[in-house]
């Protein structure tokens, strides 16, 4: 291919892309008008500790197996065979627990996701007899497929399957899908300058689909576009093994809410002790907060060989904290 053709091509790339966004932005405002409700929230809890302690910003930096959740385009990035088990202690009784398997071929990544979340015990009472006890969940298998299109341009999808049940007679299942992309140096030879070029943009919506139908209602899943750019500075060389430090941003418009700021923050000590490396993180969820305090999270990670243990405390104000214990393994 002439170079000629290669950066009109690019050129073109990039109209496209800014045309996606503009009609997901438009699509997401026509869905929030739809009559019916929401449900299945819980597709928006972030089931990944080293993203939530980062404020949940990992919509363009995503690298790792989570991007099942975060960003399908991010399965590009697998090396191999990455495996990962997370648990969430939630408010109340409530848990969050997901498990995912992802492979990288030579055309593309696959990635598996199951997650369950239990509202934990409650009694039922009728009449005010108590009758026993309920035990509610709701319930996600996804499978994503990402692969790159292009230099540096990457692309992703996932199918949903989701489940509700509330009691042995209230129960229902829907389907749904993400979409995403990331693109690394966006501006391509358009900006020249070498301190540009770890820039990343990424976009993705997520949770397009119908819900369980109960009561003749219409019921929707939280539909989520989310735009993000990332940026990893570099320092000089020193006595420790500091990996730069890496810089994220999301916007956030969810049907069912309004829109937010996600920012990010992550940092890695590679080999402090016999291989062991360490991350630290810390993130601001913005706009959809009552204040500041409630929207700090932070966390830590530390790997050795092929294992990697995070962890994410988030700050939820009035309501309490929450924790977030996640385990991948890289094959």
């Amino acid at each position: 291919m002439e170079l000629r053709s290669i950066i009109n091509f690019k050129t073109d790339l990039q109209k496209i892309i800014i045309v996606i966004i503009i009609f997901l932005l438009n699509a997401n405002i026509s869905f929030a008008s739809e009559p019916g409700s929401k449900s299945l929230t819980f597709l928006n809890i972030a089931p990944n500790a080293r993203a939530a302690g980062m404020g949940e910003s990992f919509t363009a930096s995503v690298d790792d197996l989570s991007a099942v959740y975060w960003n399908p385009a991010g399965l590009s990035f697998i090396d191999n065979i990455e495996a990962g088990l997370n648990y969430n202690i939630y408010f109340g009784d409530t848990t969050y627990s997901s498990l995912q398997f992802g492979k990288n071929f030579k055309f593309g990544s696959f990635g598996l996701n199951l997650s369950i979340f239990s509202y934990g015990s409650i009694d039922e009472y009728v009449n005010g007899i108590f009758e026993g006890s309920l035990n509610p969940y709701d319930l996600l298998f996804s499978l994503s497929y990402g692969m790159e299109l292009v230099n540096n341009f990457y692309a992703g999808a996932t199918a949903k399957y989701v489940y509700e049940k509330l009691t042995d007679d209230y129960s229902g299942s829907g389907i749904g899908g993400d979409i995403g992309i990331i693109y690394i140096n966006p501006f391509g030879s358009i900006i020249k300058s070498s301190f540009l070029k770890p820039l990343q943009f990424g976009a993705v919506v997520q949770n397009f689909g119908t819900g369980p139908k109960y009561s003749e209602e219409n019921n929707y899943l939280p539909i989520n576009i989310k735009l993000g750019l990332a940026y990893k500075y570099g320092f000089p060389s020193t006595g420790v093994k500091w990996g730069g430090i890496n810089f994220m941003l999301d916007l956030i418009f969810p049907s069912d809410d309004s829109m937010g700021i996600r920012f990010g923050t992550e940092t890695w000590l590679y080999d402090l002790f016999k291989g062991l490396d360490m991350a630290l993180r810390l993130g601001l969820r913005s706009f959809q907060e009552t204040d500041f305090i409630s929207g700090l999270t932070g966390g830590v990670g530390m790997r050795i060989s092929r294992i990697e243990v995070d962890y994410a405390l988030v700050n939820f104000g009035d309501l309490g904290m929450t924790h977030r214990i996640g385990l991948i393994y890289k094959m």
